[in-house]
């Protein structure tokens, strides 16, 4: 390794090791999914047990099957998890933005297939903050000649365009 070309932290050799087969992927994707321990999304419960042949856990206390794609953008998805993966890989990795046929062309997948990834990870993406709608909120605060708060302002507002941002800062000031 140089100084001048530092060797990336994952390669795609590193990629196809690791995830060789969909078994390792469902593994992988559970322990991300349930990083802090196993907890039920249906009751809470801890206790869970693996259904190898249909690819599933199931919680112990209510006996709802969990797929560790659920709740994610994979969800409901019929592609393998090692295409996702390596998809991730490879959107990620590519500077210049990945096309649909260029992704067709790596994995070896219809143009629909690549197009439907790609429309995922993308829609994923666009969620801003942590994943929820969140209410937005302006702050203000009035300080003295010491920079000591004198008094601050909060006011929910419905959205942060710079008109409302206008509005708000005229209000205060």
């Amino acid at each position: 390794m140089s100084r001048r070309f530092p060797q990336s932290q994952v390669t795609i050799i590193d990629l196809f090791d690791r995830f060789g087969d969909e078994k390792v992927c469902r593994e992988f994707l559970f322990d991300i999914r349930f990083a802090k321990g196993f907890a039920c999304p249906y009751c809470g419960d801890s206790r869970y047990e693996k259904i190898e042949s249909r690819g599933l856990y199931r919680c112990k206390g209510c006996r709802k099957q969990i797929s560790p794609t659920s709740g994610t953008f994979m969800h409901g998805t019929h592609i393998k998890l090692r295409i996702w993966i390596i998809a991730a890989y490879l959107f990620i990795t590519d500077k210049g933005g990945m096309s649909a046929v260029n992704l067709m062309r790596k994995l070896g997948v219809t143009y629909k297939t690549a197009w439907y990834i790609l429309h995922r990870f993308r829609k994923a993406m666009k969620k801003r903050g942590r994943g929820s709608e969140k209410t937005k909120v302006m702050v203000s605060v009035s300080v003295t000649e010491n920079h000591k708060m004198r008094y601050v302002k909060m006011v929910s507002v419905p959205n942060l365009k710079g008109v409302t941002v206008g509005k708000f800062a005229q209000k205060t000031c």
